[in-house]
């Protein structure tokens, strides 16, 4: 089997690696467009609120794409990935109705505009959402829109436990792509059994 990609070597003794390694793998050969390389949609205000250190949000996502960078997810973040010349706000809205997202949600992010717009569309396409929640001191208004997904504390005392949210957080929404594989797997048996 010397020709097979192996695993992330941490997936041997970290049990949370395996799980994630197999989900996505499983996704694959379920035949899941989302199992092949997961793409991760970084959804993400870049404005930080006055609470926040001046480049609070901007290391918080240079953070997650790191992590994301560490596995074998793909991650999609905007000023990296839409080309000089592209529909940006074409290229937004198809990568949000086709990715698995995380919601890096800070102070700002919930009355942003555009984050509520990709939310939305990963809800109406049936996407995985999880949400990482770096909320400072206090967000300027909810949104009834981003409730009722995944969250997870974003951690921030040292550079482990910032590193192991980001990771929780990624583990959910690989665990929600192998849902909704196995969903679409069986959704056909089950409708066409009537």
């Amino acid at each position: 089997i010397g020709h097979l990609q192996t695993m992330d070597s941490r997936s041997l003794s970290d049990r949370r690696v395996l799980c994630r390694e197999l989900s996505q793998q499983i996704g694959h050969r379920l035949d899941d467009p989302l199992g092949d390389r997961l793409t991760v949609f970084i959804s993400h205000t870049k404005r930080n609120s006055s609470y926040e250190e001046q480049d609070y949000v901007e290391d918080l996502v240079a953070q997650v794409r790191s992590v994301i960078g560490s596995t074998h997810l793909r991650g999609y973040f905007d000023a990296a990935d839409i080309q000089p010349g592209a529909d940006w706000d074409e290229e937004l809205r198809a990568n949000a109705s086709r990715s698995a997202m995380l919601a890096v949600r800070t102070d700002l992010y919930a009355g942003r505009e555009w984050c509520q717009r990709e939310f939305r569309l990963a809800k109406q396409a049936g996407m995985p959402i999880v949400t990482l929640n770096a909320v400072r001191r206090s967000e300027e208004r909810g949104s009834f829109l981003m409730d009722h997904v995944p969250v997870v504390g974003y951690r921030d005392m040292d550079d482990q436990s910032r590193y192991d949210s980001i990771e929780e957080a990624l583990n959910l929404l690989v665990d929600g792509a192998l849902r909704r594989a196995i969903w679409r797997l069986n959704g056909a048996d089950l409708l066409a059994a009537g």
